[in-house]
């Protein structure tokens, strides 16, 4: 843990403290933390949320950020903004593996609860006014 530290600029207590869930580091401290076990932030992620029967992570197939960019502007074109779609999609998915919990789905999404709230209405709203459109045809 000395050599994670020291390799992130972070303090050993404030280490332990983030990886016993009693502290939130900003992402830019869980990125430098993720390079220096020579990871991305996405596979440390999601090794921690994949554990195995025996209670041990398990490496799960994840795409960093360059490819989830890739992946946002091959969207089809007919969803109007790509980012939008993207943005609409991590919330919808945050709800649904959240059990609906807004308070959960932000902080999954590191969010200001307030500022999920916001953009799940947005999203419903979106839903709503594309559901209206394809009965009128």
């Amino acid at each position: 843990m000395t050599q994670v530290s020291r390799a992130a600029s972070v303090s050993t207590a404030e280490l332990a403290s983030i990886e016993a869930g009693r502290a939130r580091a900003p992402i830019a401290t869980l990125h430098r933390v993720a390079r220096a076990l020579g990871s991305t932030l996405v596979e440390v992620v999601n090794d921690a949320k994949s554990p195995s029967s025996n209670g041990q992570s398990v490496r799960t197939a994840s795409i960093g950020l360059p490819e989830i960019g890739r992946a946002i502007a091959e969207l089809p074109d007919n969803l109007g903004s790509k980012v939008d779609a993207a943005e609409s999609a991590a919330v919808v998915y945050a709800m649904k593996v959240m059990g609906d919990n807004q308070s959960a789905a932000a902080r999954l999404l590191c969010m200001e609860r307030k500022a999920f709230v916001r953009r799940l209405a947005r999203t419903r709203r979106k839903s709503k006014k594309t559901a209206t459109r394809a009965r009128k045809r």
